[in-house]
């Protein structure tokens, strides 16, 4: 379940659906089988990442007819921060799930509901992003006009792009700001936004955290490996900079 709210955000996990997308194109009517669009547009996703265009035919074509629905949101909102429709394409996410179509389109309050393997964490860290794109930006500017400043030595700028190393010894990271041990975490800002999940549930935390982080432009892998030129690489990622938790 997800729930949106102006400045805090919720998750919480849902039981997955009993059906299989490879099971729901083979499933009859009379098996009564739902079809699972969620693992059909992953699978779109896939086949046109791997540039099957024959698949992603007859893919788009299964998901026209079997969810008339979820067929006429397969696009994110053009309203979206450019750079985030962007990063979502590098990261395989071309078309969105129905849930995260539904948040983007939802009001500022708002509570969805949908089983996992749907897309939940993208779709509330999207409109997380695109609400507070304006204030990303700024910090963004603000902190890289810092870090570029002739006047910081090496270890005022790792203050600067992490405040929790910041001391306390009355010393500051830039000229003008010697008497305030803070100036890191000021420039920086207290955080936009708030992201919940259920006491004890660390596998959640991660997901969102790592979700996040390859959002924000972020290239991690569980295997540890680099792929040069990969299209989620760090180096094609075009939104606000310095800003990877």
């Amino acid at each position: 379940m997800l729930a949106l709210s102006a400045a805090v955000l919720s998750l919480v996990r849902v039981p997955p659906s009993s059906c299989s997308a490879q099971s729901a194109r083979r499933c009859s009517p009379a098996r009564a089988c739902q079809f699972d669009v969620n693992a059909a547009l992953t699978d779109l996703n896939a086949a046109v990442a791997a540039e099957d265009y024959a698949e992603a035919a007859r893919l788009k074509k299964l998901i026209d007819e079997a969810a008339p629905e979820a067929a006429g949101a397969t696009t994110w909102p053009e309203a979206m921060p450019v750079w985030l429709l962007e990063r979502l394409e590098q990261l395989g996410l071309r078309f969105p799930t129905p849930i995260q179509s539904a948040a983007l389109r939802a009001p500022a309050d708002a509570v969805l509901r949908a089983p996992t393997g749907s897309g939940k964490t993208v779709a509330f860290l999207c409109v997380l992003l695109a609400r507070c794109e304006a204030e990303l930006q700024r910090r963004s500017e603000a902190t890289l006009r810092a870090v570029t400043s002739s006047t910081l030595t090496p270890t005022q700028a790792m203050e600067v792009l992490a405040p929790a190393l910041t001391t306390h010894d009355g010393g500051g990271p830039a000229a003008g700001a010697a008497k305030d041990p803070f100036f890191g975490m000021r420039l920086r800002g207290a955080p936009p936004a708030i992201v919940l999940v259920p006491d004890g549930d660390a596998l959640l935390a991660e997901q969102v955290a790592g979700t996040a982080y390859a959002l924000l432009g972020g290239y991690a892998r569980a295997s540890r490996s680099w792929t040069p030129g990969a299209s989620d690489s760090l180096f094609r990622y075009t939104g606000p900079k310095v800003l990877q938790p």
